[in-house]
């Protein structure tokens, strides 16, 4: 079976995403700089996990959506 979101279903997960990423942005800026650079040096690690994740699960598209 293949299961196909909507154009309207689309539509809704980008403005969570634009939402969720200004809500995140917002949060961050206020942080103080020491947990902000904490934050940076983290990244690189976050993607791996991500990339993990993503391998152990099936998806690749980075939604968090199977794609298989």
């Amino acid at each position: 079976m293949v299961l196909t979101a909507s154009q309207e279903a689309l539509n809704l997960l980008e403005r969570y995403d634009r939402a969720s990423t200004a809500a995140l942005t917002q949060v961050v800026e206020e942080l103080p700089d020491s947990d902000r650079a904490a934050l940076d040096q983290a990244l690189p690690a976050l993607g791996r996990l991500v990339t993990a994740l993503q391998a152990v699960h099936g998806t690749g598209s980075g939604s968090g959506m199977p794609t298989s």
